[in-house]
């Protein structure tokens, strides 16, 4: 606080509105979707590692300067994308909370869909095999797209201070 006891002025703009949230964010939507037909979709690719990135930036591109017109605009900008995380899905969290998403079944979810795909192009592999594999690819897709996401809001409104929440 200053010294007048007021609170400054801080300029904060958060890129949330599920599902899309900024850009092509790769989801499936939620098991508790309260429409039946929807559950377990795959949207814009539904996995980090099927996403298109090319498009994705794309997306951002128009959607940051539509949001935020200002080219010098120098607030805080939160990205908000709650559906998954860059760290594999194998466990629960301390007292059996998800370490993972907003929805109990979320990282379930995220984890077979991933277990699947990997074992339908590979179905000859061991599940220790396709477990380690789907590992390595989930958290080096999801990480890409986290650091291509954060890189490109950087660069289209680089006075920001960009940041992920959740």
């Amino acid at each position: 606080r200053h010294a007048d006891k007021k609170w400054p002025a801080i300029n904060t703009t958060a890129m949330y509105n599920f599902p899309a949230a900024l850009g092509l964010q790769p989801y499936i939507t939620p098991m508790t979707d309260s429409r039946p037909s929807q559950r377990g979709t795959f949207r814009n690719g539904g996995l980090p590692m099927n996403a298109n990135l090319s498009a994705h930036v794309a997306r951002m591109r128009a959607e940051i300067t539509a949001a935020i017109p200002d080219p010098g605009y120098d607030g805080f900008c939160s990205i908000d994308y709650e559906d998954w995380a860059p760290i594999w899905p194998d466990q629960e969290g301390p007292g059996g909370s998800t370490v993972f998403g907003r929805w109990p079944d979320t990282w379930q979810l995220y984890r077979n869909a991933t277990l699947n795909q990997l074992r339908e192009a590979h179905p000859t592999w061991s599940a220790d095999i396709l477990e380690g594999v789907a590992k390595r690819e989930w958290e080096a897709s999801a990480t890409t797209f986290l650091r291509t996401t954060l890189l490109t809001a950087r660069a289209i409104r680089p006075r920001c201070a960009w940041g992920l929440y959740g």
